[in-house]
């Protein structure tokens, strides 16, 4: 217990007040609701000693079943494969008692892509690099010091940490859109002068006219321009828009969409509130007539609440669009600084719904309605930017880190990085840390797979992870796709089958097998669907965590993915 006092205590202590408050968001907490310090930490421990006594014994518990286990493994001839985690939860023992290492108001995130602006945000803070680097990356390495007692292979979790973080503003974000890299070395104001760029202010603000406005909402667009807009001009057509500031951000626009909804809710009880809305995105009945709500600006949403019936979705949509219509990000740590905003020529991206393989991209109108010669500028500062700016200060930073998380302890590392942005595969390899490899994710552009046969001995063969589909339901969700597959992977000229049938999978399987990779890890339910006895009628019964589109979001936005996957028989069967 001596040797694992500092962490041991800190988290009993942070489990006693979660268990004693009933939840483990510590700003809910009556006491120590920011933080806690050394002092008030010894202080708490040598009050509550026998209440901590319980949690104790908990990890001691825990500790020696998993060391019991791996020993029994390597009896065995079984290898154990953990995984650390990067980033850290914003409820957590580690934010709560070191606040210092995070940038607790911004919120790590998904980088857009041209195929995805989706732009999903974590539930975890990006990293204070100047304090993180001051400690030695100490959070790091102890985690993968303490996992190595029990695993033989760790894999490094949210892997592209080690070179930069793609963040948003915590408390105005919804989504990463308007996110940007952090350490990154952006663009000042001189550099956009010399590059002829002068009206920095248009391209910071979002691009908001008559005509837009009108194109999302069609018939509801004087009352959306009325209630949520300010504006100027001579005449509607021509005038300039821009939200008033009650409405200005991603989460004001949803909480503003939230009171809208609720309000015509309780007018119309047959209009539901959507199941994926919970608690506290809705005001109280007693909130209505208090605070923001009593506004002006909130007074004025009152005049859509009748139009409002099933037009939720559009309305949101809609203005936030627009709110993301703009060219740059401001620097948040450098003034006169700015980014340039994620995929910054597209506004939305529109599935083909017979090939998911296929996709249309909208133009964002603030670029779209500058000149050609504005529109070559910022094509030449955005790729310069994204490609190449940043490379060498990122290869330059990620050195220390990597070699403080090898050090740490000789336990064999990999990657979990399987997509096209890991860019740095080289930096792993001179670690000797081994990369993930997923065949239905190309890691270099202008291929449909990665190609199995030249996977690199560093490195871990994979047909599918734990937060995708597996290889049967994968098969089924795109026929285009599993054409292309059957041709092209397998070999073959004749049609596909429509079902992954079992002699298929185990193709696909040996392909691993006999890859160069030095790991081939496979989902457990992969294996066993090439046995008719273990397969699931269904192959969406194979998946661990579900669907993007099925997961449930929550009130700020982060993802509940529910991990309550369980096999149809026991494992003596």
């Amino acid at each position: 217990m001596n040797e694992n006092i500092d962490w041991l205590q800190r988290y009993a202590i942070f489990c006693h007040f979660r268990d004693k408050y009933g939840t483990k968001n510590f700003k809910k907490w009556p006491q120590f609701n920011q933080s806690i310090t050394e002092r008030e930490i010894k202080v708490v421990a040598n009050d509550r000693e026998i209440e901590l006594l319980f949690y104790y014994w908990i990890q001691f518990i825990c500790h020696s079943q998993l060391l019991n286990a791996k020993e029994y493994a390597e009896n065995h001839n079984v290898v154990l494969k953990g995984e650390v985690p990067l980033l850290t939860p914003f409820q957590s023992v580690c934010v709560w008692t070191k606040p210092n290492l995070f940038n607790v108001e911004m919120r790590a995130g998904t980088l857009p892509t041209e195929r995805d602006l989706s732009c999903i945000l974590s539930n975890c803070p990006s990293m204070n690099w100047k304090t993180f680097g001051a400690s030695r990356y100490e959070l790091w390495v102890s985690r993968i010091k303490r996992m190595s007692n029990f695993f033989h292979i760790i894999q490094i979790d949210d892997s592209n940490s080690v070179f930069r973080f793609w963040e948003s503003n915590h408390d105005q974000c919804t989504h990463s859109l308007l996110g940007h890299f952090n350490p990154a070395l952006p663009i000042s104001k001189s550099e956009l002068r010399g590059n002829g760029l002068l009206d920095i202010d248009r391209y910071m603000r979002p691009y908001i006219r008559w005509g837009l406005i009108k194109d999302k909402f069609g018939t509801d667009a004087e009352l959306i321009a009325s209630a949520f807009f300010n504006h100027s001009g001579a005449s509607i057509e021509n005038q300039i828009f821009a939200f008033k500031v009650e409405f200005n951000t991603e989460r004001k626009i949803k909480k503003a969409i939230n009171y809208i909804f609720e309000k015509n809710n309780r007018s119309n009880t047959s209009n539901a509130i959507p199941s994926d809305y919970h608690g506290d995105q809705y005001p109280s009945f007693a909130s209505f007539n208090s605070g923001a709500y009593s506004s002006p600006a909130y007074q004025c949403l009152d005049n859509l609440i009748s139009s409002s019936t099933n037009k939720r979705e559009i309305w949101e949509k809609g203005l936030l669009e627009l709110l993301d219509n703009v060219l740059f990000v401001e620097d948040p740590y450098k003034s006169n600084h700015y980014h340039p905003r994620g995929q910054l020529c597209i506004e939305k991206i529109i599935p083909d719904s017979r090939n998911s393989n296929n996709s249309t991209s909208v133009p964002n109108p603030s670029w779209d309605d500058l000149p050609k010669e504005k529109k070559d500028a910022f094509s030449s500062l955005f790729i310069d930017f994204v490609y190449h700016r940043q490379k060498e200060l990122w290869r330059e930073l990620s050195q220390p880190k990597i070699k403080a998380i090898k050090s740490a302890s000789n336990v064999l590392l990999c990657s979990d990085n399987v997509d096209r942005s890991n860019e740095f595969p080289d930096i792993f390899y001179g670690f000797n840390i081994l990369t993930s490899r997923l065949q239905r994710i190309p890691r270099y552009f202008g291929l449909s797979f990665d190609k199995v046969r030249e996977y690199p001995y560093l490195s871990v063969a994979t047909p599918s992870t734990l937060t995708m589909a597996s290889l049967r339901e994968w098969w089924e969700e795109d026929s285009h796709i599993t054409a292309e597959f059957w041709k092209n992977e397998i070999w073959r000229t004749d049609e596909p089958p429509s079902n992954c049938e079992p002699w298929i999978q185990e193709i696909i399987l040996k392909q691993h097998l006999s890859s160069q990779s030095m790991w081939a890890v496979f989902m457990l339910q992969d294996l066993l669907s090439i046995d008719e006895r273990y397969r699931p009628t269904d192959p969406n019964d194979e998946r661990i965590t579900p669907a993007i589109s099925t997961i449930i979001t929550h009130p700020d936005n982060q993802h509940a993915e529910k991990w309550c996957k369980r096999m149809k028989f026991s494992i003596e069967n």
